[in-house]
C-alpha cells in the first residue's frame, strides 16, 4: 500500500491520473508517458487550477536563463503536445483554456490524495472581481454569461455606477450577448449555458427595440469557444456593446460571473458575480435576466415594454427539460428534432401549463415540414395543435404567432391572416428574427419588394451571420430583376462558407438571367453537386434547356422521373425544365399539380424569372389566383 507521502504525488482530474514522481499519466487503464515539457506544463497548471498561468511563468520554468529557442513556438508546441495526450481542444476545451498571447487556466476541479476537488476557481468578492478587472487579472475575454453579475451587492453597486461617466450613445444602441462559458468542467451543461444565454437575449430584446438591438443567438453562437477579440466581433456584428461571462460549478454551488464591456476601447463598465444552488437553477435565470435588464435599463434610460408575464414552469424538472430540448433544436439536424421532441413532451408532462414547452413543439414540428420527409398533413396539424396549447396559456409569445404566420401562410395561403398573425408575432417579440425573415419572403412572393427588403434587413440586421437570412436576400435580389445585386451577396457568402449550395444556386440563376450561359452552367452544376436534390436538378436542366443542349436538359428530365418511382418528387419540378424545353402544356400540367399539393416552392410562382416564358398565358394567370396571389 502507498504511504501517504507517496499518495500526495497522484492527482486526479476528469477520467485522468497523474503520478508527479514518474510523470505517468493514466486513463481508463491506459498508461501515457508525457514529453518533460508537456509534463511541466500540466504540473505548473494543476498547482493552480481555475488560474491563469502567464505565459512569462512557464517560459521561465520551462527554459533556464541564458536558454536560447524561440520561446514562444516552442511554448505552443509543447501546449499542443499536452493537449494532445489529454485528448483536449483549443477551441473546445475541457482541461486547458487558452487566454490568447496571455497564458493557460486549468479548467476541471482536482483532486489530491483522495480529498475533494480542490477549488476551480478563488472565490472573489465583488470588490475583488473588480479589482481584477481593473488590473487585467481577469481575460478580456472571459465567457458569454450575460447579465448575471449585477444582482450582488446591488447597494454599492448603484453607488458606483451612479459615479460612471460613460454617455449614452447617440441613435440605436447595438448588443451582443456572448455565449455563456461552461467552466463547470462538465461538457453536459453544455444546454445550461446556452438556455441561460437565449434567456438574456429574450429578455434585453424585450425593452424597447428602437433604442436597443440585440443580436440574435444564431449569429452570436458562432463565437463559442473562439477567441476573436472584442473589436473584431464589434465589427463583424455591428456592436457597440458586449455581454459575456461564465458559469463554474464549485462543490454544490452554481457560480456566475459577467460583465459589460465597451467595444471600441474594450473597458469594463460593470463586473459581478452570483452564487446559488443548482436546484435555483430557475430562480437563478430569472434574476439574472432581471438584473441585465435593470442595468440596461438604468444606464441608457431604456423603457421597459409592457409584455405579459411569461409564467416559470413549476418545476425544475421540466424547465431542465426544455432547456435540453432547446440545445437540441438549434442543432437543426434531423437527430436533434427529435430529441427536441422528446424533451420537449418531457418537459410537458412535468408541467402541463408550461407554455414555451408547447412553442418548442410548434418549431420542432415546422422545421421538420419545411426541412424533412415528413408527412406534410400530420405535421401541419402537430404544429397547429402546439401553437393553439402554447397562446392559450400565454397569448404573450411571439413564437407562436410566428409559427402560425408561416403555417397560414405557406400551407393554407390565407395571406391576409398570415400577415395578421406575423404582425401579432413582431409586436410581442420585435428582436426575433425568424418573424421578420418569414414575413419578408412572403411579402416578396406577393410582389412587395420594398417592404420586403425593409423586413430582411431588420432581420439581417438582428442576425448578421445567418446564411439564410443572407441567401434569402440574395434570392429576393433575384425575384426582383437585381441580378448583379444577387450576385455579390452570393459572392459574399461564398466568401464565408464555400460549400454553400443555395449560394451557387442563385449566382448560376442569376448568370442565367444575363446570358452568361457558361458561368451560368459552372455554377449550377456546383450546386447540384453540393445538393443533389430535385430543385437543384430542376434549375440545371432548364438551364441546358435555355443555353441550347437540349438533350442534356432531358436526359436530367428523365433521372428526375426514375427518382420519382423511389421518393416523392414534386411536380414543381419537371415543370420548371418542360418550360426551358418549351414544352408548355407539360410545363402547365406539372404546374397545376403542384398547385394541387399545396407544394409551398409553388408559392415564388409569381415573381421568379423562370416562369418568364409562361406569364403571357391565360392558364398563368389562374394558377396565380388559385395560390391566392394578387395579379399582377
Amino acid at each position: 500500500m502507498a504511504n501517504a507521502a507517496e499518495s500526495s504525488q497522484i492527482v486526479r482530474f476528469g477520467e485522468f491520473e497523474l503520478d508527479l514522481r514518474t510523470g505517468e499519466l493514466r486513463s481508463n487503464g491506459h498508461h501515457i508517458i508525457l514529453q518533460e515539457k508537456p509534463f511541466q506544463i500540466l504540473t505548473a497548471l494543476l498547482e493552480r487550477p481555475g488560474e491563469m498561468v502567464t505565459r512569462e511563468e512557464l517560459i521561465k520554468r520551462l527554459w533556464p536563463a541564458g536558454t536560447f529557442v524561440d520561446f514562444d513556438l516552442s511554448l505552443n508546441k509543447a501546449v499542443n503536445r499536452l493537449r494532445e495526450a489529454l485528448e483536449d481542444s483549443a477551441e473546445q476545451p475541457r482541461f486547458i483554456e487558452t487566454f490568447p498571447k496571455r497564458g493557460y487556466r486549468f479548467i476541471p476541479p482536482v483532486t489530491r490524495n483522495g480529498a475533494g476537488p480542490a477549488e476551480a476557481s478563488p472565490t472573489f468578492t465583488a470588490q475583488e472581481s473588480n479589482a481584477a478587472l481593473a488590473s487585467g487579472a481577469i481575460r478580456w475575454r472571459s465567457a458569454g454569461v450575460a447579465g448575471l453579475l449585477m444582482i450582488v451587492a446591488m447597494v454599492s453597486y448603484f453607488a458606483w455606477r451612479r459615479h460612471s461617466t460613460v454617455p449614452s450613445p447617440p441613435g440605436r444602441i447595438m448588443m451582443a450577448v456572448l455565449p455563456f462559458q461552461n467552466l463547470t468542467g462538465d461538457p453536459e451543461q453544455e444546454y445550461l449555458t446556452d438556455g441561460l444565454t437565449e434567456e438574456t437575449i429574450a429578455r434585453l430584446g424585450g425593452l424597447q427595440p428602437e433604442r436597443l438591438g440585440v443580436i440574435a443567438r444564431t449569429s452570436v453562437m458562432g463565437y463559442k469557444h473562439g477567441d476573436k477579440r472584442l473589436d473584431q466581433i464589434g465589427l463583424e456584428l455591428g456592436v457597440q456593446y458586449v455581454l459575456e461571462g461564465s458559469v463554474r460549478r464549485d462543490r454544490n454551488r452554481l457560480r456566475i460571473t459577467a460583465q459589460l464591456i465597451q467595444v471600441n476601447d474594450q473597458s469594463h463598465l460593470w463586473a459581478q458575480e452570483y452564487d446559488r444552488s443548482p436546484q435555483d437553477i430557475i430562480a437563478l435565470q430569472d434574476d439574472v435576466a432581471a438584473g441585465v435588464t435593470q442595468e440596461i435599463q438604468s444606464r441608457w434610460a431604456i423603457e421597459l415594454r409592457n409584455h405579459p408575464v411569461h409564467h416559470p414552469p413549476a418545476n425544475p424538472e421540466a424547465y431542465d427539460a426544455y432547456l435540453k430540448g432547446r440545445y437540441s433544436l438549434n442543432r437543426r439536424t434531423e437527430q436533434g428534432l427529435h430529441n427536441a421532441l422528446g424533451y420537449f413532451h418531457a418537459a410537458i408532462e412535468a408541467d402541463r401549463g408550461y407554455a414555451l414547452a408547447y412553442a418548442g413543439l410548434a418549431d420542432c414540428y415546422v422545421l421538420m415540414l419545411s426541412n424533412y420527409d415528413a408527412s406534410a398533413e400530420a405535421t401541419v396539424l402537430q404544429a397547429r395543435t402546439a401553437v393553439n396549447q402554447a397562446l392559450a396559456l400565454d397569448p404573450g409569445l411571439g413564437e407562436p404567432h410566428a409559427v402560425l404566420a408561416l403555417i397560414t401562410q405557406n400551407h393554407d395561403w390565407n395571406w391576409k391572416e398570415s400577415e395578421r398573425e406575423f404582425k401579432l408575432a413582431m409586436a410581442a417579440d420585435p428582436a426575433d428574427p425568424t418573424a421578420h425573415f418569414w414575413y419578408s419572403n412572403g411579402l416578396m412572393a406577393r410582389g412587395r419588394f420594398d417592404e420586403g427588403f425593409r423586413e430582411m434587413e431588420i432581420a439581417r440586421r438582428l442576425d448578421p451571420m445567418s446564411l439564410p437570412i443572407r441567401i434569402s436576400e440574395g434570392a429576393q435580389f433575384y425575384f426582383a430583376r437585381r441580378y448583379d445585386d444577387a450576385m455579390g451577396e452570393c459572392d459574399h457568402i461564398l466568401e464565408i462558407e464555400p460549400s454553400y449550395a443555395p449560394a451557387y444556386l442563385y449566382r448560376g440563376l442569376s448568370y442565367e438571367q444575363k446570358g452568361k450561359w457558361k458561368e451560368a452552367l459552372s455554377d449550377l452544376e456546383t450546386a447540384k453537386r453540393l445538393d443533389d436534390s430535385p430543385p437543384s436538378a430542376a434549375m440545371l436542366g432548364e438551364a441546358y434547356a435555355l443555353a441550347g443542349n437540349k438533350i442534356r436538359a432531358r436526359q436530367i428530365l428523365s433521372e428526375m422521373q426514375v427518382r420519382a418511382e423511389r421518393e416523392h418528387v414534386s411536380p414543381l419540378y419537371p415543370a420548371i425544365i418542360h418550360t426551358g424545353l418549351g414544352d408548355k402544356d407539360l410545363a402547365f400540367s406539372e404546374l397545376a399539380a403542384a398547385v394541387e399539393e399545396r407544394d409551398t416552392n409553388v408559392l415564388a410562382i409569381k415573381v421568379a424569372p423562370l416562369y418568364d416564358p409562361l406569364r403571357s398565358d391565360p392558364r398563368f394567370a389562374d394558377l396565380i389566383h388559385r395560390v391566392g396571389l394578387p395579379p399582377n
